[in-house]
């Protein structure tokens, strides 16, 4: 997997956290969308978009209970990715972008699926 870098972030390289390599436009449009993606959907410190038609559901949410499922969400995944990977899913153009959990005690990380074109879902992963 790749460590992904399309501009400066508050996480800068150090000891934990390895120096980013350089992206094409192709790969940075993949991370927009994702971050994008985690943003709207309530992930991060920031609320979820007020268009609750964006809002897209993981295998376990319930539709019926739409404020539940946000305050869940909220603030679970760092804003910005993480790591970046081509060909997954058994398509050589999909990418699996990856975010990290603000709880570092936990040892997850989790991934937003789709070309960069496509609707992204949450795939959990555990590598």
């Amino acid at each position: 997997m790749s460590i992904v870098a399309c501009r400066q972030s508050a996480d800068a390289p150090g000891k934990d956290r390895p120096t980013p390599l350089p992206l094409t436009s192709e790969q940075c449009e993949a991370i927009r969308v994702a971050e994008r993606f985690v943003l709207e959907n309530g992930y991060t410190k920031a609320p979820a978009t007020d268009d609750r038609s964006r809002i897209a559901w993981e295998l376990l949410d319930d539709p019926s209970h739409l404020e539940r499922t946000l305050e869940i969400r909220r603030d679970t995944l760092k804003p910005h990715a993480y790591g970046l990977r081509l060909g997954v899913s058994g398509d050589p153009l999909a990418w699996e972008v990856v975010f990290e959990y603000t709880d570092q005690v936990v040892a997850l990380t989790t991934v937003v699926e789709g070309k960069p074109r496509d609707e992204p879902r949450m795939v959990p992963w555990y590598g």
